[in-house]
Formats: C-alpha cells, sequence, structure tokens
C-alpha cells in the first residue's frame, strides 16, 4: 500500500474509533503517538481514547501497516485474514456504529 493510502486508513481509523470512544466510554486519556510506516516518518497522531480503544486502535494499526495489497481492499472483502476474530468483530461494531452516525452528522451539517 502507498504512504498516501495508509495516512487516510489511519486517519479514518483515528476518526471512528474516537468517535466511538467519546460516545460509549469515559476515562478518554489525551495522548501523542509518533507514527512511522515503512520507514517513514510521518506526523504525529493525536487520540483521545480510554485504554480499551487505544488498544484496538494500536492493533488496528499495526494490521494496516502490514497490509501487502496494492491497492488495498476494504477489510471486510479482503481474502486474507489478518486479524483475529474477536478483534475484527469489534472493530465491525465500532466501524458501523461510528459509519452511520458521522454521515448523519455530516448530512445535518449541509442543510
Amino acid at each position: 500500500m502507498k504512504i498516501e493510502q495508509y495516512i487516510t486508513e489511519t486517519g479514518k481509523l483515528k476518526e471512528f474509533i474516537e468517535f466511538y470512544c467519546n460516545k460509549k466510554h469515559i476515562n478518554q486519556k489525551e495522548s501523542i503517538l509518533k507514527d512511522e510506516y515503512r520507514e517513514n516518518r510521518l506526523e504525529n497522531i493525536e487520540l483521545s481514547l480510554c485504554e480499551d480503544c487505544l488498544d484496538m486502535f494500536l492493533y488496528a494499526k499495526e494490521r494496516l501497516s502490514l497490509c501487502e495489497h496494492e491497492p488495498k481492499p476494504k477489510c471486510r472483502k479482503c481474502k486474507t485474514i489478518c486479524y483475529d476474530r474477536e478483534r475484527y468483530s469489534k472493530l465491525g461494531r465500532i466501524m458501523r456504529f461510528s459509519a452511520v452516525r458521522l454521515k448523519i452528522k455530516k448530512v445535518l451539517k449541509l442543510s
């Protein structure tokens, strides 16, 4: 995967997981993550997540950085299973929850 796609995908992960965490959990902590992709130093990622969601973000980011597909398919359509079943299921719930609500929020802003 190209570095531009990695940055885009990481940004989506951050947006969806932070939105989910802020709606569902308490005790978020501010943190700054130094980001790299295949020996390329990237901008730091500022996060506001609880411990569980931070763990999920780090796991998903690691899986994303190991993706060898070019172009990268959507994970649910990929034939290579790189997530463990439990985390894949949990991330799916996070993505569904956030996608619907972020889409509604975006539509309401346009009105």
